[in-house]
């Protein structure tokens, strides 16, 4: 684990003992966008109260703890304006664990938004560092809240998530052990430690992956009437992978088994996700509507009913839905990106370029966004200078994808490089297998022809060794 992590594990294994919180039937959510604006509006004051309110509710065992996790993730909103707000208000109230709290959860969301890539090429390190800034900042924040209010929940599980993607395994273990004591009913610590446990989907399947969340369940979750749907997780984990590896229907099942357990947002909403890319609208629509009952203020649930809305051509009723989401969490890249796709279809392509914009703000390293921004400088404004720019990132971070190489390829070509012979070749080499559309081979091979005719461009083999041109016969 990185040294300016020691101390951060040693102050939550230095809290004090067990908090138990019992659970709660009532479900009381705030509105987001009411707590954003009076952070906004600098009354903290009343801010303040309104987010006590729901963590005594939960404390007391009056309030489901849903409502605490929905007051403190109004500031997973990466508005820029917040940041100083947040600032002013740990300033006046420095010992409030709201204050650092809330803070804390704005520098996570972040964080986790700007995720980085170092696999794209000529990125200034800078760039790299954000999100290791963000979430320093965020750790320091959650760290000082749950020392002032140890049964703070929302900072605990947000403290094991950051753990996870920048600690160890044996720091991780700690951290986990330390939160589900200190606050013995939570079921968001115990989904975060899950979430936590849980196998990387992009790594190759190896028996006994699901070891350690199945143990974590059998130790934590089994037999305790308050986390009886957390016991479908280990089948939604399941689907997940299932659902990468495009085995759709196979997935299908594995998340009715998980919602089997009991109606829980998540598995709705990835139920959803799998429904939606099997065009399978009418029930993707179903499931992200359940999910929205149970988390009405989900950004990322917002954009996926927006797209769903968008398959089945309702563009106004998603449009709608995207001016919340982007209310909610304005410089998601992910929200941003498929709101550009939607703003594209409509042929609004200076909506889209803005919006595509925006999401490299915190998105700099996301190769689905220059790809966007790419494709439409490209067929759609045909700037072929600037659409060879940013195509160049998406080939670089993944040179085996046919799509990336040839969109690429097609923008030297438009752009009239040499350069454009070498990544046709590339192409080909790609499709080998029969997997690219004919008509695309079609268009390389007719465009090659063309470079080679315009007598800018020196013929090559299929090993890439120049071919010497013939001779005509007035040449001497």
């Amino acid at each position: 684990m990185r040294g300016h992590w020691r101390w951060k594990l040693a102050l939550l294994l230095a809290l004090c003992a067990a908090a138990q919180v019992t659970a709660a039937d009532r479900t009381e959510l705030p509105d987001k966008l009411t707590l954003v604006a009076l952070l906004s509006a600098g009354k903290f004051t009343e801010l303040a109260t309104r987010l006590e309110h729901y963590q005594d509710g939960y404390v007391a065992g009056s309030l489901a703890e849903a409502g605490v996790e929905a007051g403190f993730l109004a500031f997973a909103n990466s508005e820029p304006t917040l940041e100083n707000r947040l600032a002013e208000w740990v300033s006046v109230s420095p010992e409030s664990y709201l204050a650092h709290g809330s803070r804390g959860v704005y520098y996570w969301n972040l964080g986790v938004l700007a995720r980085a890539s170092t696999s794209v090429p000529d990125r200034d390190a800078g760039d790299l560092s954000d999100q290791q800034r963000y979430f320093d900042r965020a750790a320091h924040e959650l760290g000082v809240a749950v020392t002032l209010n140890p049964r703070f929940s929302v900072g605990l599980s947000l403290l094991i998530d950051l753990v996870a993607r920048l600690g160890d395994a044996n720091d991780l273990d700690a951290v986990i052990q330390h939160a589900t004591s200190s606050v013995s009913g939570s079921q968001l610590v115990h989904r975060r430690a899950l979430e936590a446990l849980r196998p990387d989907p992009a790594d190759q399947q190896t028996p006994g992956e699901l070891d350690a969340m199945q143990n974590y369940v059998s130790t934590h979750i089994q037999g305790d009437s308050r986390f009886a749907t957390l016991l479908g997780f280990t089948a939604m984990v399941q689907a997940d992978r299932l659902a990468r590896d495009d085995e759709r229907v196979r997935a299908a099942s594995y998340y009715d088994a998980a919602l089997m357990q009991g109606e829980y947002w998540l598995y709705r909403v990835r139920r959803a996700l799998n429904y939606f890319k099997n065009q399978r609208f009418e029930a993707a629509l179903s499931d992200i509507n359940k999910a929205l009952v149970l988390r009405p203020q989900s950004p990322r649930s917002l954009s996926l009913r927006a797209r769903i809305l968008v398959g089945m051509q309702q563009y106004d009723a998603a449009f709608d839905d995207w001016d919340l989401a982007l209310q909610l969490n304005p410089y998601d890249p992910i929200i941003l990106l498929h709101y550009a796709f939607a703003l594209r279809d409509q042929q609004r392509f200076e909506d889209a370029m803005r919006a595509l914009t925006k999401a490299l703000e915190l998105g700099s390293d996301n190769v689905h966004v220059w790809d966007a921004r790419g494709r439409i400088l490209l067929y759609d404004y045909q700037l072929f200078d600037l659409a060879v720019e940013a195509l160049a990132y998406p080939v670089a971070s993944d040179p085996a994808s046919p799509r990336y190489r040839f969109n690429y390829a097609a923008a030297l070509y438009k752009n009239k490089s040499c350069d454009a012979v070498e990544q046709f070749m590339h192409y080909r080499s790609l499709c080998a297998s029969g997997q690219c559309p004919q008509t695309n081979l079609d268009w390389i091979d007719h465009s090659e022809e063309i470079l080679y005719a315009s007598g800018r461009c020196q013929r090559r083999d299929a090993e890439g060794n120049i071919v010497p041109r013939k001779r005509r016969s007035h040449e001497k």
